[in-house]
């Protein structure tokens, strides 16, 4: 059977998800898969500092190893210079470590998917892992919307503002 890929998530993804009560979807969709950096670690911890409380799950689950940290290749420092000319920490770093490892980056960033398509690194989003986890049957469609309709009462600034039109639409995730 084919290993299948880490998932390498940045702050705005995690954020979604966790200020949504909903950070069980991602940990359970990619359990033992799903990684962050340490610079993404500490975009959290600034998080939580700045009184964002619901991104104390995700540091939790960082320090329990369900989410693994993991470091920039230092043979890689140079690609992660580059793209931080355009991008933060958290969103140059997960597409480091997705690109040495063969993972997938999960971003919002338009920037950050525009420099995944100029390295050849898969990308998702929140919506793709929204409309993955339903065609997976991992969430009922109403139960996803509901979670992307908290995301948004949240702050997420949502593409779409219903799953269901986009569910034949969106690639496999």
């Amino acid at each position: 059977m084919p290993r299948l890929p880490a998932l390498f998530a940045d702050t705005v993804v995690l954020s979604n998800f966790s200020l949504a009560g909903r950070l069980d979807l991602l940990l359970t969709r990619y359990a033992r898969r799903l990684c962050v950096t340490a610079q993404v670690v500490e975009e959290l911890l600034a998080g939580v500092q700045a009184g964002h409380g619901a991104l104390e799950e995700v540091v939790r689950q960082v320090r329990i190893s369900a989410i693994r940290t993991v470091a920039v290749p230092l043979n890689h420092l140079d690609v992660y210079g580059d793209l931080r000319r355009t991008l933060g920490a958290g969103e140059a770093s997960s597409i480091v470590v997705a690109q040495s490892d063969g993972g997938v980056v999960a971003s919002d960033d338009t920037a950050a998917r525009q420099a995944c398509g100029r390295l050849a690194v898969k990308v998702t989003g929140t919506i793709g892992i929204l409309l993955a986890a339903v065609r997976d049957g991992g969430i009922p469609l109403p139960e996803a919307e509901r979670a992307l309709a908290d995301m948004v009462e949240h702050g997420f600034y949502s593409p779409v503002r219903r799953l269901a039109d986009v569910m034949g639409t969106a690639p496999p995730n």
